[in-house]
């Protein structure tokens, strides 16, 4: 008796299984680096995938092999295609003629507002230099997960912005 994945902890590794099976099937080598990145290359054709949960970007330098591999795809899965990304996992996307541009614009704004710090002027250098922090000295934070997540957003944000690592 078939019963459907929907619903059980393994669907999504069901899913991703079947969908590397199929993109192995078709030619492409899993990254060794990042697993759910995928990568073909034949002769000058390169061609990228890459998956976040249930969402995909594929890429690469020729069309005829990214509608090829869309169709095969479409065999297979049962799928949405959004045609140009714009968006995706708060990069925003930007097609130009020399390619794509990444930035987290919106993001960053989202942060500033978030932390009611949209208002403040920008610095060179954020913190003050050769300042020493001790973990023994000061108040504790009333909320330290607030600090946590935000750490964490700030390192998120420096994938685009190299220039807040120090201060991060």
């Amino acid at each position: 008796m078939d019963k459907s994945l929907n619903g059980l902890k393994q669907a999504p590794r069901k899913w991703f299984e079947k969908l590397s099976h199929a993109l192995l099937q078709f030619g492409f080598s899993k990254s060794k680096a990042y697993y759910t990145l995928f990568t073909r290359k034949i002769s000058s054709v390169f061609t990228v995938v890459l998956i976040y949960v249930d969402d995909m970007v594929i890429t690469g330098n020729n069309v005829e092999a990214i509608t090829e591999l869309k169709a095969y795809l479409s065999a297979h899965f049962h799928k949405k295609d959004l045609e140009h990304l714009s968006y995706f996992l708060r990069l925003e996307v930007f097609h130009t003629a020399q390619g794509l541009f990444l930035c987290q614009k919106k993001y960053t704004k989202d942060l500033l507002q978030e932390t009611k710090m949209d208002c403040c002027r920008p610095l060179k250098v954020p913190l003050t230099p050769n300042l020493k922090l001790y973990s023994h000295t000061g108040a504790p934070l009333a909320d330290p997960n607030k600090f946590k997540r935000l750490v964490g957003n700030l390192i998120y944000l420096s994938i685009t912005r190299p220039n807040i690592n120090f201060a991060v």
